[in-house]
């Protein structure tokens, strides 16, 4: 009745002994800025640099329904934001956050409160690949994790 199975690639899952984090973002749409659809490109992450500047760790695709999917560096200051197809700022931050080490984050949308349950559907990122976007510098992976823009 019970029997080992394959664990499904289309969701990351759970805690790992990494050095650094992974967050999912389901659909940036989802958001209490009103963006246009479609108008959302690509995601900028930061950090910052010793003195409190913000340092660009990368730039990583938004598929059309909103989703990302980014590796970052842990226990340092991150920062978004979101840019058009021209690369135009659409939204930055002006707080950071922090990941913990091997955490695994998935989040509804920008700025979206905790009542709001996302669509039932696989995210298109996660389709297109299971490889987050590497904005740890820690490879010489392309900074969209294999993504094509």
């Amino acid at each position: 009745m019970i029997a080992a199975h394959s664990v499904p690639n289309r969701h990351p899952s759970g805690l790992h002994d990494w050095n650094n984090a992974n967050l999912l973002c389901l659909n940036a749409y989802t958001s209490k800025y009103a963006f246009a659809p479609g108008s959302i490109r690509s995601v900028r992450m930061y950090t910052r640099d010793s003195g409190g500047n913000a340092n660009l760790l990368g730039t990583a695709p938004v598929e059309k329904d909103g989703s990302f999917f980014v590796q970052v560096p842990t226990e340092q200051a991150l920062q978004i934001e979101l840019l058009d197809r021209a690369g135009k700022t659409l939204k930055r931050e002006t707080g950071f956050f922090y990941m913990r080490r091997g955490e695994q984050r998935g989040c509804v949308g920008c700025h979206a409160g905790p009542e709001t349950a996302p669509e039932n559907a696989v995210p298109q990122i996660l389709l297109r690949s299971t490889t987050p976007a590497d904005m740890t510098g820690a490879s010489a992976q392309s900074a969209s994790g294999g993504h094509s823009f």
